[in-house]
């Protein structure tokens, strides 16, 4: 799997936990770009069965990474396969910059 994060910005995480917070977040985001309930996503569904195209990609990507103040590569839909493990894998990353 290919390095996400482009050190950017310090991101601050909370108390909460860092990988659940970054899983909300990305359920919001789905959520918003396919106009859908956040109920209605599935953390352990596969994100390539979202349907994403390519404008839903760039605006993923890029209000995770407003979201995260770090720069991510457009290829992570690929390499990851549901939002769990992309939540776990980012939060290891951002945790590891900081």
């Amino acid at each position: 799997m290919s390095k996400l994060i482009t050190k950017n910005n310090q991101f601050n995480p909370s108390s909460q936990n860092l990988k659940e917070q970054i899983q909300n977040r990305l359920i919001e985001i789905i959520s918003q770009v396919l106009d859908v309930k956040n109920n209605q996503i599935d953390i352990h569904q596969s994100l390539s069965s979202f349907h994403f195209d390519s404008m839903e990609l760039i605006i993923l990507t890029s209000e995770l990474e407003n979201y995260l103040g770090h720069e991510l590569s457009l290829i992570f839909i690929n390499d990851y396969p549901n939002i769990e493990i992309l939540a776990k894998c980012l939060s290891e990353e951002v945790e590891s910059l900081i």
